[in-house]
Order: structure tokens, then C-alpha cells, then sequence
């Protein structure tokens, strides 16, 4: 668990790294009265912006092995991830 007191958090969640994923999931639980807007990179965004509700739950299943080769983009540009 992560707890920021500031007023303005950006926070990056890696769905995966190289290796295969049945289940990835993150959890984020907003105080009463705040707002998340979200963003998912290298993966369909879920619609998910100006959350309200007290938890928000994010989850992707059965995301594939990404295998290495010398001329691949850094892995950053290739997971989903959401900020």
C-alpha cells in the first residue's frame, strides 16, 4: 500500500514485465470526495476517467509473453500500463 499527501499524485502501474500474465490487477481506493482520471498505455483504455467511487478496480487477464530481440523498443513501450 502507497499513501501521498500531496495534491496533485501521478502514480504508473506496470500490468506485466516479459513474462506471460493470467491475472494483473490494481486496486486504488479514493478518500472521500477526490477524483482519478486514468490513462492505459500499449493496451485498449477501459473508459474508466473521473472516477468517484471509493474503490476503482483496473485488471487484465491472459497477457502474452513478449520476447526479446535486439531491435525491440524498450520494454516500458511495449507492457500496458496505467497512470
Amino acid at each position: 500500500m502507497k499513501e501521498e499527501k500531496g495534491v496533485f499524485t501521478q502514480f504508473e502501474r506496470e500490468f506485466q514485465s516479459r513474462l506471460p500474465v493470467l491475472v494483473s490487477r490494481f486496486l486504488l481506493t479514493l478518500p472521500a470526495g477526490w477524483t482519478a482520471q486514468s490513462v492505459t498505455f500499449n493496451h485498449a483504455a477501459d473508459g474508466a476517467d473521473g472516477l468517484r467511487v471509493p474503490l476503482n478496480t483496473w485488471e487484465l487477464r491472459d497477457l502474452p509473453f513478449i520476447g526479446a530481440r535486439a531491435t525491440q523498443p524498450s520494454i516500458d513501450s511495449l507492457v500496458p500500463r496505467l497512470a
